[in-house]
């Protein structure tokens, strides 16, 4: 019972937070849409063309299709928490560093090629 009570909680979380970003990119839509609409092709250009910004919301809400850095920012505001990404690639990326005194801050790591999931993040959790 107790693997099952995890995983639901896991599952759970993850529904929880796409929601949040969500919901954040539509109460702020001017924040996100020159970002959006620069996206040339892929599903969240298909989401966008078609359903405007709520097809993408609901895009983000209600898929496992990619999220970035925007829905990462989203989330970051939507929370008030900092969030920093770790790539081997890139700099570290910090957002949300206004809400630093919230409690600390969440940590990613980035992985462009990961196993079969191509590009894909990764809670940290310090030892």
């Amino acid at each position: 019972m107790a693997l099952r009570t995890v995983v639901v909680t896991c599952m759970l979380g993850h529904v929880l937070c796409r929601r949040a970003a969500a919901d954040y990119i539509r109460a702020h839509p001017s924040d996100f849409l020159p970002y959006l609409q620069a996206e040339e092709d892929g599903p969240a250009a298909r989401a966008l063309a078609s359903g405007g910004l709520e097809g993408y919301c609901a895009l983000v809400e209600g898929s496992s299709e990619w999220g970035g850095q925007l829905e990462i920012t989203a989330l970051a505001h939507a929370r008030k928490r900092t969030i920093a990404v770790f790539s081997a690639t890139a700099p570290l990326l910090v957002t949300g560093e206004e809400y630093a005194d919230n409690g600390p801050r969440l940590e990613l790591c980035y992985h462009k090629h990961y196993y079969g999931l191509g590009e894909h993040y990764n809670a940290v959790v310090p030892s």
